[in-house]
């Protein structure tokens, strides 16, 4: 469905006689109410998709990132709804801090969106308990805005009912939360520091009812967590997650190492259609946008001369995304060998079955 969806667009064959395909893009304010919130929660929500025009309006992102092949406000050119790509920032991140990849996928047709979660961005983020709550929330919020835009908004009508989920670092353990993860509430209550002042443990005895409800949104039909962190608060928890799961994990992440999250995740992840691809000489930052801004915070962490260059990386990652979510979702098999391990894509990657665990 959608615009362009074969060939990828890395591999798409030029053809003179067809409009050329670039990437519209727009940002919209989102307000709801959080569950057992007094107040309500704005958001900002970034949306790309595909578009014939050939100018639009100036592109950069958070003011700082100009982009000067990403047209602001163009017309979206859908035909017919289209396959959904919802995405998730790591901790103090922000929205299109992995466009290499949120681009990629509206060029090839599909409607992408990320949202600033509020709170937990690179200009002001704390280790609250409510931004554990709230950033699923988000991500359903964001499902929510995108199936009930009037009749006036452009992209009305362009949200299929093929969705998935990908997020990174934080943003995965915010997937992970949405396609289904419980909550070790048990584990919890057990181990916390009734005084905590941070972090999940804080205020638990208001929250404990929310979170054994979970915050499970069963219109994900695909999930995708990257360098995924809080194993910890979820445990055996993710063995509730029913849909296919991609998990992508380096051996270099610093931030949320092998032995902390991504074996234990990758442990409790037993869908017959998961898989873990795993990418040696990358670090956590490799999978996003930001190496040549990051500096230090960088450093031995996917942005260093050790590690695989990230303009070589991030082409292998969009098609590994690619294959599995046109699999799963549009039911294209095409990219099963890749998927399944019988075909690589780089000597440092590495697909992992769960039956080969």
């Amino acid at each position: 469905p959608g615009v362009d969806m074969a060939p990828t667009p890395d591999s798409a064959a030029p053809d003179v006689g067809a409009p050329q395909v670039r990437v519209g893009y727009r940002e919209t304010p989102l307000t709801y109410t959080p569950r057992g919130a007094e107040d309500t929660r704005t958001i900002s929500v970034s949306l790309w998709y595909p578009t014939h025009d050939i100018e639009g309006g100036f592109t950069a992102y958070q003011s700082i990132f100009v982009r000067d092949d990403v047209l602001g406000d163009a017309a979206p050119a859908f035909a017919e709804p289209a396959p959904v790509l919802l995405f998730s920032h790591g901790r103090c991140g922000f929205s299109q801090y992995a466009y290499f990849m949120t681009e990629y996928f509206a060029r090839a047709g599909w409607l992408v969106a990320s949202a600033d979660h509020t709170g937990d961005m690179f200009n002001g983020c704390a280790n609250t308990a409510a931004i554990f709550e709230e950033r699923p929330q988000d991500v359903s919020a964001m499902l929510d805005f995108l199936t009930a835009l009037p009749e006036s908004d452009p992209l009305f009508g362009a949200a299929s009912e093929d969705v998935a989920l990908v997020g990174h670092s934080f943003g995965g353990y915010t997937s992970l939360v949405v396609a289904g993860a419980q909550f070790a509430v048990d584990h919890l209550v057990e181990t916390c520091d009734p005084q905590a002042e941070t972090g999940l443990c804080h205020g638990l005895a208001d929250s404990e009812a929310r979170l054994r409800e979970g915050y499970h949104d069963p219109r994900i039909k695909v999930l995708v967590p990257i360098a995924a962190g809080d194993y910890r608060v979820l445990r055996e928890g993710i063995q509730a997650i029913e849909v296919p799961t991609l998990f992508m994990t380096a051996n270099f992440d610093l931030n949320n190492p092998d032995e902390v999250d991504g074996d234990p995740i990758w442990a409790q992840l037993d869908g017959s259609e998961d898989r873990r691809v795993r990418f040696d000489r990358a670090g956590h930052f490799s999978f996003t946008s930001l190496c040549g801004f990051i500096g230090p915070l960088g450093e031995n962490n996917g942005c260093s001369e050790e590690t695989i260059p990230v303009d070589e990386l991030h082409p292998i990652i969009n098609e590994y995304v690619m294959a599995f979510l046109r699999l799963h979702l549009l039911g294209d098999d095409s990219g099963r060998p890749l998927i399944d391990g019988e075909v690589s894509l780089r000597d440092e990657v590495t697909v992992v079955l769960p039956e080969a665990e």
